[in-house]
């Protein structure tokens, strides 16, 4: 049989040839391979017998019938070839001389393979690349890949990541379960690598590891599942002796610290999860992941987010609110009853013996105490509207006001004192000590034994866990590590929302928070109010809070504002009551920026002229902001469109507690606040981040006729002026409000229905354990 690869050629004799290339040294050299096949042109080799010996040559591929070369080819048949040396020409040869016939598929996996002994996995797996795209259904293609795996997996178990070698081990058994040793090599690297996480005390990931490979049912297999379940329930056991020796003797707190340990270590301990659910009703603690910083000595005068959170555990004040009805909050007294007057001209108090020790005495020199404390006298303040009291019967203290007022329970919010005391250091009366902590142990709320409402499952201690991120928290969720989370970011609590959970629960906050720029008038420049109108022109504040912080999501509630006045939820909400709709808020002008920034400047360079004093100059501004998730992203984008615009911006982290930019240090402050009666707290949000000398005297007379209201038709009205004041004048510089969420396990209760802030019903919250089957589905 003649085979025939071409019909063009030469008769010039291939042996001939092969001899003039000899003598020239064009024959393939031996040598170690480095990638040399790697970016190279396809091409056969043949290896032929002549007078010189047997030698090697490269020629253009063949194309063979069945794809390769023959087996048993007749000694008589010849093929054509071209030599890749001498282009354009072909020569016969006989198979009789041709010693092997090697195809370029079959070169480049050779190469491959060599590049695998010398441990060059990198080039290797590019090797692996070319093979499959260019040779798909080269049978040696698996096996080089399984090699491949097991080797490389091998040398990071060497240089000391077991975790990578494992999980390129697991790829390597996806693609071949039988082949040998494999089980064998996961289970050694299986063992060291929970012997690592175990020596990190990570136990969750160590128990990943053995689930994982337990729920396969082949633990034969896998001997290293039974070594470190024993070793870690021998753990357990000792720390389960622990905690129970602390129980005995009375120290439920140390307990509860071993009965967790001993849970994280082992939850499949015989009778562990039984002891765990015993100790926990013992000494519950509740763990909060905080996005808005951490466990702060908060006071109830405070407006901002953070305050809120943490005050109601630290003090309970005279009268609370707790929602809202037809026409602004809905109040009660955790130690008594408060009764308004129908034309809101007086108020009575009267004191529960069971809740309090207080009297109707205690109260009055409370309030006379205040009103003779000049730095206590406000528009905000409940004793300047005192006319006359009367004690009735030790407990009932009734008050006769000067004037009406709408709702004098929101200017109840202060802390009730015993006996004598100073109105500006009030003594904390609420369920919780803040404890600063020490070495061995976080700060953290412990229970005060002494509060009289204290309920009957109420966590003993809440311990705060910062995260930088809502996903950290999470994560920290699902793995039982936390049981709340204080806030989610916008575009995440969205997410969730849409999600049908059994771990979690997602809720909403009562009231939306509003956020605001104060600026510092100390900065020549942010006194003028042509540069805050700049400013908030130059802010692209549906960008943010629509594409960064909401994630493209429509969330009700979130929305731009033009004042910093809160516009509720929806139209309906009776909280919008001093939020007037037809005012639109800027839109995002950066040119009306560019203008009203040389406006001011030129109406500087007049009055320095005028004054024969210098031109001052704008510099970096500094933006202040707390330490939250929400204000971290929004001040971030807020740097960069006034960067935009040509204004130079720097972020500072501040305490979220100060008040003035000045002492900040900042040119801007950004605000998180909670405006729960925008009656009262407007006002008391201008006195706090304000000095009267920078409000003008419109502004101010607005401030003083909004705490004077006698009706609400009127507050509305005079609301709505002070809205167009606001607006136009710019003391404080509005961006948007945000309906916050936050989330928490199924295995806490009581936790309440859109709460006005996290801990409302701390008393009521009751914390089952997530082990053993007891965890709540309600």
């Amino acid at each position: 049989m003649k085979i025939v690869i071409a019909s063009r050629g030469t008769s010039f004799s291939l042996l001939a040839m092969f001899a003039i290339l000899l003598t020239v040294g064009m024959f393939v050299q031996p040598g170690n391979a480095q990638g040399t096949l790697l970016k190279a042109e396809p091409f056969d080799q043949v290896s032929v017998s002549e007078r010189t010996g047997v030698n090697t040559h490269k020629i253009k591929p063949l194309f063979f019938p069945e794809g390769r070369p023959p087996q048993s080819p007749n000694p008589r048949d010849s093929i054509k070839v071209e030599l890749l040396d001498v282009p354009g020409k072909e020569y016969e040869v006989q198979w009789r001389v041709i010693r092997e016939y090697q195809q370029f598929e079959d070169l480049f996996l050779e190469e491959a393979n060599t590049l695998l002994q010398q441990k060059q996995f990198d080039l290797v797996y590019q090797y692996i690349e070319r093979l499959r795209r260019d040779y798909p259904d080269h049978k040696g293609i698996q096996p080089l890949w399984e090699n491949f795996l097991v080797q490389n997996a091998f040398e990071r178990f060497q240089a000391g990541s077991p975790s990578e070698a494992l999980g390129i081990l697991e790829e390597a058994k996806r693609i071949n379960q039988s082949r040998p040793n494999i089980d064998r090599s996961i289970s050694n690297v299986a063992q060291a690598l929970v012997g690592e996480y175990v020596e990190k005390e990570d136990y969750a990931a160590a128990r990943t590891i053995i689930d994982r490979y337990k729920a396969t049912n082949r633990e034969a297999a896998f001997p290293f599942i039974a070594h470190w379940e024993n070793q870690l329930n021998d753990m357990a056991s000792k720390l389960r002796d622990q905690s129970q020796e602390a129980i005995d003797a009375g120290n439920e707190r140390t307990a509860y610290r071993f009965a967790q340990q001993m849970i994280e270590v082992s939850p499949t301990l015989p009778g562990g999860p039984e002891f765990y659910n015993d100790v926990i009703r013992r000494y519950p603690i509740v763990y909060v992941a905080a996005t808005a910083g951490g466990p702060m000595d908060a006071s109830p005068d405070s407006l901002t987010w953070a305050a809120a959170r943490d005050s109601r555990l630290l003090n309970r004040t005279l009268c609370e609110i707790v929602g809202y009805g037809a026409e602004g909050g809905e109040y009660t007294s955790p130690i008594g009853t408060v009764v308004r007057s129908a034309d809101g001209q007086s108020i009575a108090l009267q004191l529960r013996p069971r809740q309090t020790s207080l009297t109707g005495y205690d109260l009055s020199r409370q309030f006379m105490a205040a009103a003779n404390q000049q730095n206590r006298v406000s528009t905000t303040g409940f004793p300047r509207l005192i006319d006359t009291m009367a004690v009735e019967g030790v407990r009932r203290l009734s008050v006769q006001l000067r004037v009406p007022h709408v709702r004098p329970e929101a200017l109840l919010r202060i802390i009730p004192q015993n006996g004598n005391h100073s109105p500006d250091q009030p003594q904390p009366n609420g369920p919780y000590d803040l404890v600063e902590g020490g070495e061995e142990e976080e700060p953290h709320f412990l229970i005060r034994d002494d509060y009289a409402l204290i309920g009957p499952q109420q966590p003993r201690e809440i311990i705060y866990r910062e995260v930088e991120f809502t996903r950290q928290g999470l994560d920290a969720m699902r793995s039982g590590e936390i049981h709340v989370i204080d806030r989610l970011y916008p575009a995440t609590a969205q997410r969730l929302l849409t999600e049908t959970r059994d771990d979690l629960v997602v809720e909403a906050y009562r009231t939306p928070t509003i956020h605001v720029l104060v600026p510092n008038y100390e900065n020549p420049f942010l006194k003028k109010r042509s540069f805050r109108r700049a400013l908030a022109y130059g802010i692209n504040r549906s960008a943010i809070l629509n594409g960064r912080l909401l994630g493209d999501q429509e969330m009700e509630g979130s929305r731009l504002i033009s004042a910093p006045i809160p516009a509720g939820i929806n139209a309906d909400d009776p909280i919008a009551y001093g939020y007037d709709t037809s005012l639109a808020p800027r839109p995002y002008e950066p040119q009306m920026t560019v203008a009203l920034r040389r406006l001011t400047e030129v109406e500087m360079e007049k009055a320095a002229e005028e004054n024969e004093t210098e031109v001052p100059e704008l510099g970096t501004v500094i933006l202040g902001h707390p330490d939250s998730e929400v204000s971290r992203e929004a001040c971030t984008a807020i740097v960069q469109y006034l960067e935009r615009v040509g204004i130079d911006c720097e972020l500072k982290v501040v305490d979220s507690e100060i008040t003035s930019p000045t002492e900040a240090e900042v040119d801007l402050l950004y605000v998180e606040l909670l405006l729960t009666e925008p009656l009262v707290d407007v006002p008391r949000l201008f006195e706090r981040y304000l000095p009267d000398e920078h409000l003008s005297q419109y502004f101010k007379l607005a401030l003083r006729e909004l705490g004077q209201s006698r009706t609400w038709q009127e507050a509305r009205e005079r609301f709505w002026t002070f809205h167009r004041l606001a607006h136009d004048e710019l003391p404080i510089i509005p961006l948007y409000q945000i309906q916050d969420y936050f989330a928490y396990s199924r295995t806490l209760a009581g936790v309440g229905y859109r709460p006005m802030n996290l801990y409302q019903q701390i008393e009521r919250w009751d914390l089952a354990p997530a082990v053993g089957g007891l965890a709540r589905n309600d």
